[in-house]
């Protein structure tokens, strides 16, 4: 996870993670896609996305169980910061979730890596095409999708954020969230970077693993909960930028200025057909 703004920590090189993307693709109405292209990005936030699948049934743009800490148990507890009332647990799967990182705002968009796809040449000209599980994803979970929005230049892609602020950009972990999947590695995931731990009220949440590890999920490391969705979502190959320090209650449109960064409208299947890079 990519830290800016702000927050100035960083666990990697930028340019070393977003050399792995080739490029950044948005699907969607060409109404939208145009006015992603002019400057103008469409935020939403977990709320909308939970709701998006209970209304209309259709897992893929949506996601019932988006920011759901999802925590199986043999025993445990829970303890009230306020009261201090303990809560005991016992062999349960247990939703949790953070209020505050409900109303985040989320960018989402597709990133496409190496592996994602294949290059060949034709003429002097090098062609990119995806990788065909992707397309029958992408064509599967936005019907309504009709173009696509390229951006080519995916390091000044992610720097043209910091003109919103502090934000945090990663993609997407993907993990079994099936009754009988093994969640242990997300825990690890969203449990790093907690922060000085310092009295009862610095953290929200606080576990022990089978090798007396204690994890701890604080304010300051309990957004990547928003980097978390179950398998079923993995050939989206979605990447995220979020706005951690912002709160919308319903989604909101922010002006970025892309400058004279190289980007492009397809239509879908012009673009699935392979395009120029």
């Amino acid at each position: 996870m990519k830290y800016h703004g702000i927050l100035k920590k960083t666990y990697w090189c930028e340019a070393i993670m977003l050399n792995e993307i080739i490029l950044f693709v948005k699907f969607g109405e060409e109404q939208y896609i145009k006015k992603l292209l002019n400057g103008t990005l469409h935020f939403s936030n977990a709320n909308c996305f939970c709701r998006m699948e209970r209304e209309n049934g259709q897992k893929g743009q949506g996601d019932a169980f988006e920011a759901v800490f999802q925590l199986k148990i043999k025993a445990g507890y829970f303890i009230d910061n306020s009261t201090l009332k303990k809560r005991n647990y016992s062999e349960e799967r247990i939703n949790v979730v953070f209020p505050n990182v409900l109303n985040t705002p989320v960018f989402c968009i597709t990133g496409i890596k190496r592996g994602d796809c294949t290059i060949s040449e034709s003429g002097e000209k090098r062609i990119l095409k995806i990788d065909e599980e992707i397309k029958k994803t992408i064509k599967s979970h936005f019907p309504k999708a009709d173009s696509a929005g390229v951006f080519f230049q995916p390091i000044d892609f992610i720097n043209s954020f910091k003109q919103l602020g502090m934000f945090v950009h990663d993609d997407i972990h993907y993990y079994n969230f099936n009754i009988d999947g093994i969640l242990e590695n997300m825990i690890k995931y969203v449990s790093q970077c907690p922060g000085k731990i310092n009295g009862r009220t610095s953290y929200l949440m606080k576990m022990d693993n089978n090798e007396q590890n204690t994890m701890y999920i604080t304010t300051q490391n309990m957004h990547r909960i928003l980097f978390c969705k179950d398998n079923y979502f993995s050939k989206e190959k979605e990447y995220r930028i979020i706005l951690p320090q912002k709160s919308i209650l319903k989604p909101k449109d922010y002006y970025i200025g892309w400058g004279s960064q190289k980007r492009q409208i397809y239509k879908m299947d012009e673009f699935f057909e392979g395009i120029e890079i």
